[in-house]
């Protein structure tokens, strides 16, 4: 919660600053010019934008993240005995919540009158993708034992993978998941949001240990 409250007061103040610029950019602009700066220089933009990065678009991607990551990390136990992991509740409710509002707006979009039929295409195929995106966020999740992992894969299908058959183990930052790698030629991809996924990790290196030994 507290990474929550410093990326809102670094965000506010970047909205902050913005505002006062654009209501005193008749003011700012001269000084800029007697200083020797172009105002609508190349660099000049290039340096608004950092700044603007700095002050909105990265406490914007801290303040989702830390969202995301809000909730219980423990893993829950099925009626059969597996394992089960689900995104966070902060990733699963704000970002699933957050989809379907976007795919509502691009929707509502392109049912306003407009004579191109392929722009309206266009935003009703990306609505509906942020619609699926929001559904498969809030029902993805991993379950399994001491010999099967099951994931639920981009598509909404559900994949079953055999711990016998994995060779390898890759953290991908970018997309905060990890990927186990399986001699089948698959790939599992765990977010980093998953309840309980430091244990599966831990699971996935000790199930590659005894493996690499027997072989």
């Amino acid at each position: 919660m507290g990474r929550i409250i410093l990326f809102l007061g670094i965000l506010l103040v970047g909205f902050y600053a913005f505002f006062i610029f654009a209501l005193n950019r008749e003011a700012i602009e001269p000084f800029l010019m007697d200083v020797g700066i172009d105002p609508d220089s190349i660099w000049t933009r290039g340096i608004l934008k950092a700044v603007a990065i700095a002050l909105i678009g990265m406490p914007v991607a801290g303040l989702m993240w830390s969202i995301a990551a809000l909730g219980s990390t423990k893993a829950t136990v099925d009626i059969h005995g597996y394992i089960v992991l689900r995104l966070r509740s902060g990733a699963r409710y704000f970002f699933s919540v957050a989809s379907i509002g976007f795919a509502g707006l691009f929707i509502f979009v392109a049912t306003e009158e407009s004579d191109n039929i392929f722009f309206n295409l266009f935003l009703v195929a990306f609505g509906l993708a942020f619609m699926f995106g929001g559904v498969w966020i809030f029902i993805a999740k991993v379950r399994y034992d001491n010999s099967t992992l099951f994931v639920t894969e981009y598509t909404g299908a559900t994949r079953r993978h055999e711990w016998a058959d994995l060779e390898g183990l890759e953290v991908n930052d970018q997309a905060q998941e990890f990927h186990l790698l399986f001699r089948t030629g698959r790939k599992a991809r765990i977010s980093f949001y998953y309840q309980g996924v430091n244990d599966l990790i831990r699971v996935a290196e000790d199930k590659l240990h005894v493996y690499a030994r027997a072989s």
